[in-house]
């Protein structure tokens, strides 16, 4: 599955050098020139990592990290914050502490930036891995909801249900991002790919399948929300 990258920063030659070397690399890069927009951008898509610029135009990358960090939908991306000056040991604690992962100075080889944000994105992927019964073989435990990776398998309180590929990779996807609410867009480019064609219907179509597979507990399972779905425990 194709990452999300958000690149923000003010100097259009930047956001473009940064852009092509990500896209070379296969990811899919959304770029923003400014704080508001950044934001605006952060909530809407809900990148996988952001690349922000230290120095934008209104709000610093400092306060732009702060609001995204205190935003339940968008606290747990990961930002590694770009400067175009040496940053010195309280920069970097002051970047730690509001929630930033690394940083990285201008100018720099585009190969250390990919460097740097595979190196978080492997970290990340494995901190989003729900938890697996080693002891019982590969699988993925959330409430009364069993999956099994060796054969594929869909289990609801103990009992099988069968999923399409698709329903099943939209099932793994919202545990993963347990507790947030992921609008269409996010689940259509996460589950079928950016470049697949196809509608919001879509979604709204397969959650509807998904939902009415998953039986009773669906309707606290899964809830829909005005701007998309939720998977909650509650």
């Amino acid at each position: 599955m194709k990452k999300r990258i958000l690149i923000v920063d003010d100097d259009p030659r930047i956001l473009v050098l940064i852009k092509e070397a990500l896209e070379e690399e296969v990811f899919i890069v959304c770029t923003a020139s400014s704080s508001y927009e950044a934001i605006e951008k952060a909530q809407q898509m809900l990148p996988d990592l952001i690349l922000l610029d230290i120095v934008l135009p209104g709000s610093s990358g400092w306060e732009t990290c702060r609001i995204l960090k205190n935003d339940i939908n968008t606290k747990d991306i990961p930002i590694i914050f770009i400067s175009g000056t040496a940053i010195n040991s309280n920069d970097k604690i002051k970047g730690l502490d509001i929630g930033a992962f690394d940083y990285i100075t201008k100018p720099f080889h585009s190969g250390e930036l990919i460097a740097r944000v595979k190196a978080v994105l492997r970290r990340e992927e494995m901190k989003k891995q729900p938890a697996l019964d080693t002891k019982n073989g590969n699988l993925l435990v959330e409430g009364n909801i069993t999956i099994c990776f060796d054969d594929n398998t869909v289990r609801v309180n103990n009992k099988p249900i069968k999923l399409r590929p698709k329903e099943a990779c939209l099932l793994i996807e919202m545990i993963k991002q347990k507790g947030k609410v992921l609008n269409r867009k996010y689940i259509f480019e996460s589950v079928w790919g950016k470049e697949f064609s196809g509608s919001s219907r879509t979604v709204d179509m397969t959650v509807k399948r998904l939902r009415k597979k998953l039986g009773g507990a669906a309707g606290r399972i899964i809830t829909i929300q005005t701007v998309g779905y939720k998977f909650t425990d509650k």
